[in-house]
């Protein structure tokens, strides 16, 4: 903890350092500057209303993507065939730029549904790949015990298949959620979000408002950071 507190003093210090000799706000606003604007923006009304759009929408879609990447990562466990030909699917859309997808959904859709459906084909492929390694992963003897009991699907995902993936399904959650918010954060920009961070920091950028632009970026690093924190709180209890 010392090291990481060390560590970030300098880094503060580094940032302070080199905003003074570049001597332009515009350029490199200094961390005093940001600080008292992100104690500024923390008393206004709009930039909890910014967080609550683009958290909702960036979890929203991580989490529909990772229930759908659950499930088809399972089915294709339980039958080989469907792996093969998902395959194809999966390699394309890991291989097709964001901003690709949100010029084509923005012809198709609404912003709304294209904010969603950018996160959804971020982290779909990611949850499908990295679940169905953890299910090929386990132990034949655990395959071969859940083969022999008469339960049902739904109770052996739940006491068996789940638990046996548990590190697979927290790498997910780990990589997925940062991943889900830098994305719905940069779809906001692009498709000219009335609503958002994105906004947010759009709208800053065009009044060459750099000291919020940094004090918007700082908030959301905090955000992720703590999120990250929580979850792997809950993964050690």
């Amino acid at each position: 903890m010392k090291v990481k507190i060390i560590s970030i003093l300098l880094g503060v210090m580094i940032w302070q350092g080199v905003s003074m000799q570049v001597n332009h706000a515009l350029l490199l606003p200094s961390p005093l500057d940001c600080g008292i604007q992100i104690l500024s923006l923390l008393k206004t009304e709009s930039l909890y209303q910014s967080l609550v759009y683009t958290l909702w929408r960036a979890h929203l879609g991580f989490f529909l993507s990772f229930l759908l990447g659950f499930s088809f990562a399972f089915v294709s466990f339980r039958y080989p065939i469907l792996e093969k030909i998902i395959a194809p699917y999966i390699a394309l859309i890991q291989t097709i730029p964001q901003l690709s997808f949100i010029i084509l959904f923005l012809f198709w859709f609404s912003r709304e549904t294209t904010l969603l459906l950018v996160v959804f084909f971020l982290i779909f492929p990611l949850a499908y790949v990295e679940l169905l390694e953890g299910f090929k992963a386990i132990h034949q003897d655990y395959l071969d015990l859940i083969e022999m009991s008469q339960h049902h699907v739904a109770y052996l995902l739940k006491k068996a298949y789940i638990p046996l993936i548990w590190s697979n399904i927290q790498s997910v959650l780990l990589s997925g959620l940062p991943l889900s918010l830098k994305v719905s954060v940069m779809a906001e920009v692009l498709v000219s979000s009335q609503k958002g961070i994105g906004f947010s920091l759009f709208y800053a950028k065009n009044n060459l408002d750099m000291v919020t632009v940094f004090s918007y970026t700082i908030i959301l690093v905090l955000i992720v950071i703590t999120e990250m924190h929580l979850l792997s709180y809950f993964r050690r209890k």
